[in-house]
């Protein structure tokens, strides 16, 4: 029944009708339309498949969550993974940072912008820093001399 009402709102919302048509909840709906219908596109899916990948209740929601967890924590390839994880944790403060401290929150390009910057920014430190860490190591095992 709720869909039937939603259906019928969107009907008479979209209808060219002589009635008033507030014109801030249309372009909230063609903009939550388009987005929707962009996001079908691109990650290639249909709507009629969408009950199938949609959690159904908050127990299913968190179960499929820490489902997804511990299979990616238990994973072989993840022990390889952390080092380079611990390399670009900067680059993902500083991106975040710059993204909160210099970009326009109406314009989603600086954000964008201002995270390529930030991030780049903090992989340059990330690496300088294992790279002297590397380099130290090097010298206390006494392979640094050349």
């Amino acid at each position: 029944m709720l869909f039937h009402v939603s259906f019928c709102s969107l009907i008479s919302l979209f209808s060219p009708s002589g009635s008033a048509i507030d014109s801030e909840l249309h372009k909230r709906t063609v903009t939550s339309l388009l987005a929707y219908s962009g996001l079908l596109h691109y990650s290639n899916l249909h709507h009629e498949s969408l009950p199938a990948i949609i959690p159904r209740s908050r127990v299913h929601a968190i179960g499929a969550f820490f489902s997804q967890l511990f299979r990616t924590i238990l994973h072989p390839k993840f022990i390889l993974f952390l080092p380079v994880l611990v390399v670009h944790i900067p680059a993902y403060i500083s991106s975040n940072l710059a993204a909160r401290l210099l970009a326009t929150p109406e314009l989603p390009e600086t954000i964008a912008l201002s995270k390529v910057v930030g991030g780049g920014l903090g992989i340059g430190v990330g690496y300088a820093c294992a790279t002297a860490a590397l380099v130290r190591a090097l010298f206390r095992l006494g392979l640094g001399t050349i």
